[in-house]
């Protein structure tokens, strides 16, 4: 069976996590879905099919109007993969708990391996990697004896204190940052 996660679009206010009616630190989607789960309880079948008729019609106009939007766990995974290297709020839109912690069903990557685009170097010599996936990595230390090209894998892994070594090869490690 695929999990579904539901998560809130940021609109740029509480506002729309927390909708009119909805207990204080409820958001949208936990109500919205609770209150569809809560038609099960109705015993007349008349009524609980009203119900659900209207929970579900209600539910279907916050995703048209993307108050809530349904991902599911692979949707999370690429997402979270295509932003590593940047320092993401706890949501749990991204498989993060209500306590802001990594899902134990969802681990933080704390690798990516990819393949390189292009590369080049900045004023200093240090080099700028763009990978496939378009994510642009800066070396900020340390030296690459064979300077990178395209096609060739990089590993970027996650270091001490909110720092990234970046592998080229099988060479050794050097400190990079994200850039986009």
């Amino acid at each position: 069976m695929k999990r579904i996660i539901l998560g809130v679009a940021l609109l740029g206010t509480t506002a729309a996590a927390e909708p009119h009616g909805a207990p204080m630190g409820v958001p949208a989607q936990t109500k919205a879905l609770d209150d569809m789960v809560a038609c099960r309880s109705v015993t007349d079948a008349t009524q609980r099919l009203a119900c659900f008729d209207e929970k579900v019609g209600a539910l279907q106009d916050a995703t048209a109007r993307h108050d809530i939007v349904v991902v599911n766990r692979q949707e999370v995974r690429d997402a979270r993969r295509s932003l590593f290297g940047f320092t993401l709020p706890s949501l749990r839109i991204f498989g993060d708990s209500d306590q802001g912690k990594p899902d134990a069903t969802e681990p933080e990557e704390k690798e990516i391996t990819a393949t390189i685009r292009s590369a080049r170097q900045d004023g200093a010599g240090n080099w700028i990697v763009i990978l496939e996936d378009g994510a642009i990595w800066h070396q900020t230390d340390g030296a690459v004896a064979v300077g990178p090209k395209p096609g060739m894998q990089v590993t970027i892994r996650k270091a001490a204190l909110g720092s990234y070594f970046m592998r080229v090869g099988k060479q050794p490690g050097v400190k990079a940052r994200r850039e986009s």
